[in-house]
């Protein structure tokens, strides 16, 4: 035995060498948007350059900001390819960088969070692990700065729940499974081919909120598995002064977005395994409209979709929506009466 001893060290050495080449070999682009944050978009590109695996590059999309953003972006010389454009949105600012990237794979960050060192290397090793894969995601910390709070997106309940569906695996059968059990990662952990996203059709242009995820369900009506690591590879600011989720309330939104949806799953023969998330992306928008007390829009939103849910659900969420404030205190009880009962 002694004498394997030195071949099995050489041969383990040359895989874990063979592996980070291979890893290496991966080109990818990172495309960063930014839109008037230059008070964060240097924090966002040196979590891009303080990467343990280092991208191909990376490209920040300036999408018409009148503050110092481009001035920020430009400063890094080299490092940072600068693309200028009319303000377009989101969308828009994600697919100009989608088409100037020179990879074959797209990792996205929003100007104004940031990524964890490890972030990419993570991330890469899983795809070269399962090479069938055409995209990756995973968990982040949501973090709300301003009053010093940080927590794992997924922890608790919902981190088993997330590595009940992994398994033994390292991705996730169902990107509709996922997100029905809160896994569907968020934009700043995604990693995706870029000839997936041109498949797909590119981010939408136009819409004022949910480009993201209409983006990924498009992605899951044509493609199959997703990777996900457990660990937090992002930072995710959830309290950035005019961001887009605190300045568009109009429930128009959700209904184009869910209306599209709905009509894509079923031109994909998807539509049985999307309508849950129709539920939950619908019900969500319900949740955040009682709690700003916009019982209105709420109940705009229960009564398109009142197909998607259950009596009960309809009753309770109605009475909520009449009664915002009481509604509220009423979801804040049964939620400390279940964290009390470990069922949260």
């Amino acid at each position: 035995m002694g004498n394997k001893l030195p071949i099995l060290r050489a041969i383990f050495d040359f895989y874990n060498v063979a592996l980070i080449l291979k890893i290496n070999q991966m080109s990818l682009s990172v495309v960063i948007p930014a839109y008037n944050c230059g008070k964060y978009i240097g924090r966002a590109v040196d979590s891009v350059l303080s990467q343990s695996r280092m991208p191909d590059e990376v490209i920040v999309v300036d999408d018409g900001s009148d503050d110092n953003t481009a001035d920020v972006a430009g400063g890094y010389g080299e490092k940072v390819r600068l693309i200028r454009q009319d303000s377009a949105g989101a969308s828009a600012a994600r697919n100009a960088g989608i088409e100037a990237a020179n990879a074959e794979w797209i990792a996205f960050l929003d100007g104004d969070d940031e990524w964890l060192p490890e972030k990419l290397e993570l991330q890469l090793g899983l795809l070269e692990r399962n090479e069938h894969l055409d995209w990756t995601t995973g968990n982040f910390i949501r973090c709300d700065c301003n009053n010093d709070i940080r927590r794992d997106d997924l922890d608790g309940d919902r981190l088993a729940r997330a590595k009940g569906l992994l398994g033994e695996k390292e991705y996730l059968d169902s990107y509709f499974r996922a997100y029905l059990a809160l896994a569907g990662g968020w934009t700043g952990t995604m990693v995706i081919r870029r000839k997936m996203l041109t498949e797909a059709g590119m981010f939408r242009a136009g819409l004022a909120r949910y480009n993201d995820m209409d983006m990924w369900f498009r992605l899951a009506f044509i493609g199959g598995e997703i990777g996900y690591d457990i660990a937090p590879l992002a930072i995710y600011h959830t309290e950035v002064a005019g961001s887009i989720v605190k300045t568009h309330h109009d429930s128009g939104i959700i209904c184009d977005v869910v209306d599209r949806l709905m009509a894509q799953a079923e031109k994909h023969d998807k539509l049985d395994e999307f309508r849950p998330c129709a539920a939950k992306m619908a019900g969500w928008w319900i949740h955040c409209a009682i709690e700003d007390k916009r019982g209105d829009e709420a109940r705009k939103v229960l009564k398109k979709y009142e197909n998607l849910y259950g009596q009960y659900y309809k009753t309770t969420t109605y009475i909520k929506s009449m009664f915002p404030g009481a509604g509220m205190a009423y979801e804040k009880i049964k939620t400390s009466l279940r964290k009390c009962c470990g069922k949260a």
